[in-house]
């Protein structure tokens, strides 16, 4: 029996997961039909996600284990295999049983799955998959800044975030059939980086029709805003607040064409030192952005609430009170020369 192929394209929100996804149905890849609409503001070209997998499975994950995909963390491992996630867990092994009926190869993408991958991989394993994992690559400063632009993400915050998706994408996928392709990469010279898929999945038949829409269509500089160059990441005073994303990101990019080298391997065990050691402090702002989130919501519904309508007049009349007192008490003072 000869085993079906998986493709799972890995990475950061606002790295080019989607540019890249639609890259695989270029080469004849099938990504399925029931894809999340585009949107005007976050992706005007498509997002390219199955809806099954990114909204009944993946979100399905994360509502269970209570984890936001914003969360600034990265989800246990232990947790992903729990028994809690058994119905989440077959309903996976369906949809793709069905989806993958008609096809020798097929793919999928969701930025959420970095974070979810032990699950995915148990799915892959009952189904009898050769998965290939598609790790997109993008200058993180530009990740933030897009963050920045969209979610109002401060640049910290945002850059946290992109490693919380790197970092699980690479450490999950050791000893896995797996290539880095680069964002910037794709856009400059496509030919090359889809000839790179290519052969990293053996591919033999192409659709060339598709191919040339891709590359001279949907491909489009003019939708990638922000452009910052490496000297422009560690130039950027943020840069030096999370100093990991540099590193992290200039090794990646040493490394787009050997990710399994023995080199690799021990610079990357460096970094996850490191990582392991400041992912307290990322645990800890997570949990001030939770309380944060909280707070804001509260205090929002208790805006929107009929007492507080109710209130109102006294509330103002109580501010005017206020400033009418402080403009009495500075006059003291400065009649009594005291400043």
């Amino acid at each position: 029996m000869i085993k079906k192929n998986i493709i799972v394209v890995l990475g950061a929100p606002r790295s080019g997961t989607s540019a890249i996804t639609r890259g695989l149905k270029a080469l004849g890849i099938d990504i399925g039909d029931n894809l999340t609409s585009a949107d005007l503001l976050w992706n005007p070209k498509g997002f390219w996600e199955d809806k099954d997998i990114s909204n009944s499975i993946n979100c399905g994950i994360l509502k269970t284990l209570d984890c936001p995909w914003e969360s600034l963390s990265i989800i246990n491992k232990d947790d992903l295999l729990d028994n809690k996630l058994f119905s989440l867990k077959k309903l996976a092994i369906e949809l793709l049983r069905q989806k993958m009926q008609l096809h020798t190869h097929w793919g999928f993408k969701d930025p959420r799955t970095a974070k979810l991958i032990p699950f995915w991989q148990e799915v892959f394993k009952e189904l009898q998959l050769n998965d290939y994992y598609i790790i997109t690559l993008r200058n993180p400063l530009a990740v933030a800044l897009s963050y920045q632009k969209l979610r109002g993400f401060d640049l910290i915050t945002a850059l946290i975030l992109w490693l919380m998706h790197i970092i699980p994408a690479i450490d999950e996928t050791q000893q896995k059939k797996r290539v880095i392709i680069s964002f910037e990469q794709m856009l400059m010279n496509p030919d090359l980086e889809l000839e790179r898929i290519r052969d990293f999945l053996q591919l033999k038949e192409m659709n060339f029709q598709e191919l040339l829409f891709y590359k001279n269509q949907f491909l489009d500089k003019n939708f990638c805003h922000y452009a910052p160059s490496l000297n422009d990441l560690k130039n950027h005073s943020v840069a030096s607040m999370i100093p990991l994303c540099l590193e992290v990101y200039e090794l990646l990019s040493c490394h787009l064409h050997n990710l399994n080298s023995y080199e690799f391997m021990v610079d990357w065990q460096k970094i996850k030192i490191k990582f392991d050691m400041h992912y307290p402090m990322y645990i800890y702002l997570d949990i001030l952005l939770k309380k944060n989130k909280k707070l804001t919501k509260d205090v929002r519904s208790m805006q929107r609430s009929f007492c507080w309508n109710l209130i109102y007049p006294l509330r103002t009349l109580e501010g005017q009170v206020r400033k009418l007192m402080q403009k009495k008490r500075q006059k003291r003072r400065i009649a009594k020369g005291s400043f």
